[in-house]
């Protein structure tokens, strides 16, 4: 998963086949975004936010909010940001990423723990599947 969305230009290149926490993060954002709105909706949302996400690295609440009509996507850390995303009268969509983002973090934490790795990065061939919380596998 992540080798294809990398060679789409969806994420950045693990160097030398090393996947950062980062990277596992975004490869989880970017599978919630697909499994949560219309393909074409999901690539124009992930150019919008992925900037975002680095300022800070999320940690606790994060939405993203999708308005569908103007193809606008906001990152909402407080009801407050919610709020002012979702008073356009149009219909948004609210994706949940909190515990997208804390399931990645705490597989690739797993797999770094288990000494299978580095302390900093996993191999690419697991960043999907770590992004959703799942076991490496062989």
């Amino acid at each position: 998963m992540y080798r294809g969305w990398a060679a789409q230009g969806l994420l950045a290149q693990c160097p030398g086949g090393n996947c950062s926490e980062v990277h596992v993060i975004d490869a989880a954002v970017l599978a919630q975004l697909f499994l949560s709105l219309p393909a074409v909706d999901a690539r124009t949302a992930w150019s919008q936010i992925r900037a975002g996400l680095r300022d800070p690295l999320p940690f606790g609440r994060l939405d993203i909010a999708y308005d569908s009509k103007t193809k606008e996507a906001f990152i909402a850390r407080t009801d407050g940001d919610l709020g002012m995303f979702v008073r356009t009268g149009h219909s948004i969509r609210v994706i949940a990423l909190e515990s997208v983002v804390d399931a990645a973090r705490r597989g690739f934490r797993r797999v770094v723990s288990a000494g299978r790795t580095s302390a900093k990065h996993i191999d690419a061939r697991h960043a999907g599947r770590q992004s959703l919380g799942e076991p490496p596998g062989n």
